[in-house]
């Protein structure tokens, strides 16, 4: 229960402390607490298994993992090679992976704003992160959460992140919808159930219109997040 109690930073300034009490524990004492202190593993990088586009951009984000979250390794790998195929028509090149496992605090496994600002605090990695999660603690709960410059507001720390929660329908095909969601820094969705960007995935919704696959890398290349290739 501990790791569901989570501040909301907006409040930390007139909410000091929090206890949460279960009943259940009432005749079995004090559970152990939880550590602090949170460990990166870092993953040597694999090459993508999907052919290399012959575009002229590419793409670098960061992978992480919180450990106990539900997430595979394997789940992940295969997850990550899909989404990122999914950009080569729009001339875009994935570099070979790079995945980091965090371990710590039970309560980091949950999406939560005040739990990512800890999160992207204790990792340190530069935008764009992908983060698999195990669930949501948000008001409104999905999947995925991704944030660009337009919806992040005031956490700073959101910017160009994507959350993934285990469990997630069609990994790949979400992976990459929230991944535009960031690169190009909009939230627009299409009416066509074939397109990547139509509000529900699915196994078939993977297309890109020649419009969206300029304005993906026009504002990714604006924004530092897809950067020309040599």
């Amino acid at each position: 229960m501990a790791d569901l109690a989570q501040p909301d930073v907006d409040v930390l300034w007139f909410v000091a402390q929090g206890f949460m009490p279960n009943p259940l524990e009432h005749a079995r004492g004090v559970c152990q607490a939880d550590p602090d202190h949170v460990e990166v593993e870092f993953i040597p990088a694999t090459e993508p298994t999907s052919p290399a586009s012959s575009g002229g951009y590419i793409l670098a984000p960061s992978f992480v993992m919180l450990q106990g979250a539900g997430w595979s390794r394997e789940q992940m790998y295969v997850a990550i090679d899909h989404a990122l195929s999914l950009f080569s028509p729009c001339g875009i090149v994935a570099t070979p992976t790079t995945l980091h496992v965090v371990s710590g605090p039970r309560r980091l496994r949950y999406y939560h704003r005040s739990t990512a600002a800890a999160l992207v605090q204790a990792t340190g990695m530069p935008s764009p992160n992908v983060f698999f999660v195990k669930d949501s603690l948000a008001r409104e709960r999905f999947d995925a959460h991704s944030f660009g410059s337009l919806n992040s507001g005031s956490a700073s720390w959101l910017v160009n992140t994507v959350w993934m929660m285990s469990g997630a329908r069609d990994v790949g095909v979400a992976l990459a919808h929230e991944r535009y969601h960031v690169l190009a820094d909009s939230g627009e969705h299409s009416e066509d159930e074939t397109n990547l960007m139509y509000a529900e995935t699915s196994p078939t919704g993977v297309l890109l219109t020649q419009e969206q696959c300029m304005r993906l890398t026009d504002r990714g290349s604006a924004r530092g997040l897809l950067q020309p290739r040599a």
